[in-house]
């Protein structure tokens, strides 16, 4: 029985402890990683598996020059308007968040906006 009631206690703490050791994590981004796409976006936007705040967020583009507005995080999303008018090329989104745990996570990925054929 002591043993049972040992195996037991062990997976309960596994599992509630579990939670409190996950980190935010990607799970959505528009544009998509390594997507190319026909037009410049509005906007991107990031969705973690948590709510999440802030700590940077720029996209740029392929000269190193920032091409958003400051980043706004609502819940698990955290979303950068675009300049108007993104012409084609290569960009790069670098953020770093922060997660309900207080552990700070980052991470990049890019897209490539495809230049229109006359």
């Amino acid at each position: 029985m002591t043993r049972k009631l040992s195996h037991m206690a062990v997976a309960m703490i596994l599992l509630w402890g579990g939670s409190a050791w996950a980190h935010a994590r990607l799970t959505l981004a528009v544009p998509a990683a390594d997507s190319v796409i026909a037009a410049g976006p509005a906007m991107v936007s990031l969705t973690f598996n948590e709510a999440v705040m802030v700590i940077a967020c720029k996209v740029i583009d392929a000269a190193g020059q920032e091409v958003g507005g400051p980043a706004k995080a609502e819940g698990k999303t955290v979303q950068v308007q675009l300049k108007a008018g993104l012409g084609p090329g290569h960009y790069t989104v670098n953020y770093r968040v922060a997660g309900d745990d207080g552990h700070a996570m980052s991470g990049a990925l890019s897209f490539t906006v495809q230049a229109t054929k006359p």
